[in-house]
C-alpha cells in the first residue's frame, strides 16, 4: 500500500516538474516576444537607464530559454537512463552495469532540478527588470 502511494506521488511529481518546465519556457518566450513588440512601437522611448534595464530583462529571458532547452535535455537523459535500468534489471549478470546506470540517472536528476531552479530565478530576474524598465518607460503616462 505504501509503495502504491509512493508511485502515485512520484508520478505526480514528474508531471508537475514537466509542467513547471513547460510553463517557464512558455512565459519566457512570451516575455521575449513582448520585449520585441515594444521595440517596434513609436510611443516607447528608450535611452539611459531604461535601455539598460530593458536589455538586461531581454537577456535574462533569452537565458531562461536556453536553460529551458538544457533542463529538457537533462530530463530526457534521466528518463532514457531509467528506461535502460528497467530493461537491464531482468539480466542478473548486469548488476554492476545497473549500478552505474543508477548513478548516471541520479546525476541527470540532480542536474534537472538545479537547472529548474536556475530557470525559475532567471525568469524572475527578467520579469523584475522588465517591470522596472516599463515603469521607467511609461512613468509619464502612469504618473501625469
Amino acid at each position: 500500500m505504501y509503495d502504491d502511494k509512493l508511485v502515485r506521488w512520484e508520478e505526480k511529481r514528474r508531471e508537475y516538474l514537466g509542467g513547471a518546465i513547460v510553463l517557464m519556457f512558455g512565459l519566457s518566450s512570451a516575455s521575449l516576444a513582448f520585449c520585441g513588440s515594444l521595440l517596434s512601437q513609436d510611443s516607447v522611448k528608450l535611452g539611459g537607464w531604461r535601455t539598460y534595464f530593458f536589455l538586461a530583462a531581454a537577456c535574462f529571458f533569452v537565458l531562461t530559454l536556453l536553460v529551458s532547452v538544457c533542463v529538457t535535455f537533462t530530463r530526457l537523459q534521466d528518463a532514457r537512463t531509467t528506461a535502460n535500468i528497467v530493461r537491464k534489471e531482468a539480466d542478473s549478470m548486469a548488476a554492476g552495469y545497473i549500478e552505474r546506470l543508477r548513478s548516471e540517472a541520479n546525476h541527470w536528476g540532480k542536474w534537472t532540478w538545479r537547472l529548474l531552479y536556475i530557470q525559475l530565478w532567471t525568469f524572475l530576474a527578467g520579469a523584475i527588470l522588465l517591470l522596472i524598465s516599463l515603469s521607467l518607460i511609461f512613468h509619464s503616462k502612469l504618473f501625469p
